[in-house]
């Protein structure tokens, strides 16, 4: 008996991925492809944190190096900056600044006024406040302090603006001709003087740029200020570096005879020009032009030092008309400093005759000589050329 096996049969079964386990499976990675993007780009994204973390850098630094130029800068001006240094150093990493200082100082009020970094430091998604950056005053340059051990005669002064007022503004107004720091004893030609030597309660000067001036021999000398608000007397005697005007006037016209009671208020030392510049101004205007000493004439000196156009820039709280002994400074820091000799005097635009204000008798005041170079009396209805002299 033979047994007869069965055939088995296999069934074979394909396995695959399921149309919705495909679409499952999509889902999730576009979820997993989202999630990534948004980590990688997203408003929190690494690029993006990692951009504001570069900006943020490229800020700080941009503003350091800014702020270092600054205090760099300040420490040479002894904690002072001017409108154009700052200017420069701003424009030296930024875009957006101002083109002038007032423009600049008005910008400097505006807290929320910003400047854009050059390329060099980042561009233009590099913005930074100016108030950030700095938030002073500007301010005037300073060079060294002045030596009350070192004389600065025949150093050139500034202490006012064009328009009088008691601003340094960076133009020579006039040349030193003593220094009340060192002091000296001299003569010009003959004619003595003398200022003794004061160091204690002075002002503080600094020293700037040589300058040059065209009215004085195109003499090339440094500058000297007073330090803003600094207190104390004045250390320099000035002399303004042109006449008042080109014309030549009397000292006082009718005076001529009578001017005896005031020969001893009329000094001829050094420093008295000052208080004979008033005496002399009170005197000429004493009861409305008719004093004891003549009357007014429009050609006077006294009356042609308060004109409005000249007041305007030779104040008389500051300027006067100098004395004897303080023409004589002059002339000797001329002749002993520049070795100006006669007949050189006019390549300094000075003329021939000056008045003090120092009286000699009841007829003549004193007048400074540089067409022989020495002082002299002049009579007081003669003519003579006007210049001015002052402290600071």
């Amino acid at each position: 008996m033979s047994i007869k096996h069965k055939k088995t049969r296999t069934i074979k079964t394909n396995k695959g991925i399921t149309l919705i386990a495909l679409v499952i499976t999509i889902i999730v990675l576009l979820i997993l492809a989202g999630v990534s993007i948004a980590t990688l780009v997203g408003e929190n994204g690494v690029i993006k944190k990692a951009t504001t973390a570069r900006e943020k850098t490229n800020i700080a630094n941009v503003k350091e190096m800014a702020q270092t130029d600054i205090l760099g800068c300040e420490a040479e001006n002894r904690g002072s900056i001017t409108g154009e240094q700052l200017q420069g150093i701003l424009c030296k990493y930024f875009n957006g600044v101002p083109d002038t200082v007032e423009e600049l100082e008005e910008a400097l009020k505006n807290p929320e006024y910003s400047l854009k970094a050059n390329d060099e430091y980042g561009g233009k998604s590099v913005e930074v406040k100016l108030s950030d950056i700095y938030d002073g005053e500007l301010g005037d340059v300073m060079g060294p302090i002045a030596e009350k051990e070192t004389s600065y005669v025949g150093y050139y002064a500034d202490f006012q603006n064009d328009e009088g007022e008691e601003k340094p503004d960076g133009k020579p107004d006039g040349i030193i001709y003593a220094d009340l720091a060192v002091g000296k004893k001299g003569n010009w030609h003959g004619n003595n003087f003398e200022y003794t030597t004061e160091t204690e309660g002075l002002k503080t000067y600094t020293i700037g740029d040589e300058v040059e001036s065209k009215e004085f021999g195109n003499l090339k000398k440094p500058v000297i200020s007073a330090v803003p608000e600094s207190e104390g007397k004045d250390r320099f005697y000035v002399m303004a570096l042109e006449d008042v005007d080109d014309s030549n006037h009397y000292w006082y016209r009718d005076a001529w005879g009578k001017l005896n009671d005031i020969v001893e208020t009329s000094a001829n030392d050094f420093g008295k020009g000052k208080e004979n510049t008033k005496n002399m101004i009170d005197n000429w205007n004493k009861n409305g032009g008719e004093s004891s000493y003549g009357t007014q004439d429009s050609n006077d000196i006294w009356g042609i030092i308060q004109k409005d156009d000249i007041t305007n820039k030779y104040n008389l709280k500051t300027w006067f008309v100098p004395s004897k002994s303080e023409w004589s400074a002059f002339g000797d820091m001329l002749y002993t400093d520049f070795n100006v000799n006669l007949g050189e005097q006019g390549n300094f635009g000075l003329k021939g005759c000056y008045w003090s204000s120092s009286q000699y008798d009841e007829s003549y005041a004193y007048c400074a000589y540089f067409g022989r170079s020495d002082t002299s009396d002049g009579n007081v209805n003669g003519s003579g050329s006007l210049r001015l002299s002052a402290t600071f």
